[in-house]
């Protein structure tokens, strides 16, 4: 019995002592596997880019832009992409330099024929009075989105038509040379004349496209710049009209009373590759400033010529009609513009975008005036181009 008994006992302790190991083998197996579980977790987790997710952080919204959380309520947008219409209302002064018609004395030139050496004279330059004019911009383009790039296609028009004139009823207007040649009775060249009554007109058709690849680049949550480049193209169409009523003509003494009138026109068309640079800062409240600086380098074509006609008075005979034309010559013309404004802009249901902006543009066209005026066959003249902006753009 006792032998039995110490059996008994020896295999319940050999029995319970099995069933510990086993247990703690069984732990030991799970706990490993939990850590290795655990381990390539991590690893994944370390190798995986972070990203943000959309809508911040929640996986069932709508993606937000990538310039979403940089400028809320801005002309920046508020749209992944899409479409984008802009219109504006320019109100510009052009002005061409070299148009000078004509001297203005502040007496009457009382002895013509012993012109300038009769008294002291104060001259005042008398050229056309350049006003400011409407014209228009408009512009179509589409914004790819995510990656930032986006194509606009833009026209400029202007039309503007200064003009000036002197009718003091005396002669106290001294013609200049440039503009016509104020041939005496004998024929030869390098006459002064004077007059009492002159005018002149200038009228110029501005057209310009624009095509404009750029790139949106956000330095901070105020702060962003769109570079882009393209290609520009201009049409620039100038007349010019100048007349002298009863224009007293005096050469070596002797005087000669005729009518003088001279027709000026220009026609360019260029293009070529244009660079520049959008920036905008935003200030709160759907506000920023924006900022603009291009360039473009024209390589084009003129067509020019210059008529002049004088007309014996009072018998109205045209004694002398001088025809001077330059066909098809091609120049490189630059040009640099710049803008300063401010935006205002709202984004409606997270799906339209709505701005208005009001600024100051100048445009600066180099060596424009190439009219063959008598006498200077080499003019040189500056165009500028200066004034307001009004626009509206329409995302969507």
């Amino acid at each position: 019995m006792k032998c039995i008994s110490f059996l008994s006992a020896a295999f319940l302790s050999t029995f319970f002592l099995g069933n510990g190991l086993v247990a703690d083998v069984q732990e030991k197996i799970v706990e490993s596997k939990f850590l290795s579980a655990a381990y390539s977790s991590q690893q994944t987790i370390e190798q995986t880019p972070s990203r943000p997710m959309p809508n911040g952080g929640n996986p069932d919204g709508p993606p937000i832009p990538p310039n979403r959380d940089i400028v809320d309520h801005s002309a920046q947008g508020c749209l992944s992409q899409g479409f984008s219409i802009q219109g504006e209302f320019i109100w510009w002064r052009a002005i061409l330099d070299n148009l000078e018609y004509g001297l203005k004395d502040s007496a009457v030139i009382t002895d013509p024929t012993n012109f300038p050496n009769d008294r002291a004279h104060n001259f005042t330059v008398k050229e056309p009075s350049f006003e400011f004019d409407p014209g228009f911009k408009v512009a179509a383009g589409y914004d790819f989105g995510r990656d930032n790039w986006d194509v606009f296609l833009r026209w400029t028009y202007l039309h503007s038509n200064p003009s000036d004139s002197v009718n003091a009823g005396d002669n106290n207007l001294i013609l200049l040379e440039t503009r016509v040649e104020p041939i005496a009775v004998t024929q030869n060249f390098g006459g002064i004349a004077l007059s009492s009554n002159g005018k002149v007109k200038w009228d110029i058709h501005f057209n310009v496209l624009d095509f404009e690849m750029g790139y949106d680049y956000f330095f901070s949550k105020r702060f962003s710049i769109r570079p882009f480049m393209g290609l520009k193209t201009a049409w620039i169409d100038m007349d010019y009209h100048v007349d002298y009523i009863a224009a007293t003509v005096l050469e070596g003494g002797a005087n000669d009373i005729r009518d003088l009138k001279g027709k000026g026109d220009s026609d360019y068309w260029g293009v070529g590759p244009c660079f520049g640079i959008d920036s905008y800062l935003h200030i709160g409240w759907g506000f920023s400033i924006y900022g603009l600086l291009s360039g473009a380098a024209l390589y084009g074509e003129f067509d020019t010529k210059y008529d002049q006609i004088n007309i014996e008075n009072p018998v109205n005979t045209i004694e002398v009609n001088l025809k001077f034309k330059q066909d098809s010559f091609y120049r490189l013309r630059n040009m640099v513009q710049m803008a300063l404004g401010v935006e205002w802009a709202y984004c409606f249901s997270k799906e339209y975008l709505l701005a208005l902006h009001i600024g100051w543009e100048t445009q600066y066209w180099w060596s424009q005036l190439e009219m063959p005026f008598f006498g200077y066959f080499q003019p040189e003249g500056d165009l500028t181009f200066s004034g307001l902006d009004v626009g509206v753009r329409f995302d969507f």
